[in-house]
């Protein structure tokens, strides 16, 4: 029988137990990836104000975030199909794991509501608004932290990430209006704002080929490296975000920075396989892959994440990227103590930023 039209006359503790035969479990040994654009709506308009994340405790938050910096549904899909949508273009982001619970009808969205501990997160949310000092416990280390965006019926969807251990990435709607500064932390807050970028640990970038292309020639000039924190592109929101965690390490060392390489494509599997970070979303994987494990995928022409890291590492010659543009605004000469002692044991984006290659799950 392809369909069931008498689900409503069953007694209320079956249907109940049904529901939650239907809620699909997550694990925390299986951290979730999760898409979103970002958008400076002061700058970048209302393109996506109905598809905008809504802070949960609205106008009371005494954060103010959400003033400049807002996160959208993500943009996904190719050729004619891409676009802006939480649940279209095959997202395989885990926030859409149960997110049919929440608006099936009430009794669904109770029993998504129970699993989600929804409540339990909104007292979270609001101790960042009072600002007191709480000791970490499974509310702020593995709740799953709701956000609010409308569906296209209208209706409010509570979708759950987990901040201490997702994988988060950040698509810039426009490079140019988005600058990862500190104002850009206090805008995307999430639950307590001593755990990375309030909550979110795990940052990710999309990254591309072309992005090796044309580094050498900002390598002689503070000037040049300058222009290239500053490009209006993908590549310069990455290298902006470079800067934020090397601005804010003192602050939180625990964020770490992630590029999604689409062009790496498993041919072998190594005895080291397995090693590294994974990340699990709807059909796909993200796998990191480092230099012990890069044999075991094609890399294409213009060569990986890992040879475009390296290039950085060549590039700022073990200088920190704060103390690059340091140089720049100072207008200080070309070797400083700090630069010398740099090129013993100095900085290396190498280090700084990690690399996933997106694979079919089942």
């Amino acid at each position: 029988m392809p369909e069931f039209h008498l689900f409503g006359s069953l007694p209320c503790e079956l249907r109940l137990t049904i529901w939650e035969l239907a809620l699909i479990p997550t694990r925390q040994d299986r951290p979730g990836i999760q898409f979103f654009s970002v958008t400076n709506h002061r700058k970048d308009g209302d393109e996506l104000k109905t598809l905008r994340v809504q802070c949960r405790l609205g106008s009371e938050c005494a954060t103010g975030h959400g003033s400049r910096y807002c996160l959208a549904a993500p943009k996904l899909g190719s050729g004619e199909n891409v676009g802006h949508s939480w649940t279209g273009n095959h997202n395989p982001s885990t926030y859409l794991l149960n997110h049919g619970l929440f608006s099936a009808c009430p009794e669904s969205r109770k029993v998504a509501e129970k699993a989600y501990r929804i409540w339990d997160s909104e007292e979270a949310l609001a101790e960042v608004q009072s600002r007191v000092p709480r000791a970490p416990g499974p509310v702020h280390g593995s709740a799953r932290v709701p956000f609010v965006a409308s569906s296209r019926n209208g209706e409010e969807w509570q979708f759950q990430i987990n901040p201490s251990s997702d994988l988060v990435c950040l698509q810039p709607l426009d490079p140019t209006t988005i600058c990862l500064n500190r104002r850009f932390m206090d805008d995307l807050c999430v639950v307590r704002r001593d755990r990375g970028l309030h909550g979110f640990l795990n940052l990710a970038f999309e990254y591309a080929p072309s992005w090796r292309l044309g580094l050498e020639q900002h390598r002689p000039k503070f000037s040049s490296l300058y222009r290239l924190f500053s490009e209006p592109s993908p590549r310069g929101f990455f290298l902006r975000a470079l800067v934020f965690a090397d601005n804010n390490q003192s602050r939180q060392t625990n964020v770490s920075l992630w590029l999604i390489d689409y062009s790496l494509k498993r041919e072998r599997t190594s005895v080291v396989t397995g090693r590294g970070q994974e990340f699990y979303g709807i059909g796909q994987k993200f796998v990191e892959v480092d230099d012990g494990t890069i044999a075991d995928y094609s890399t294409g022409e213009l060569g990986s994440a890992l040879d475009f890291l390296r290039d950085l590492d060549r590039l700022f010659c073990g200088l920190r990227p704060c103390h690059i543009l340091w140089h720049y605004k100072m207008k200080e000469p070309a070797e400083c103590r700090v630069c010398r002692q740099a090129r013993v044991q100095g900085y290396r984006a190498s280090q700084a930023g990690r690399v996933v290659a997106c694979e079919k799950s089942v």
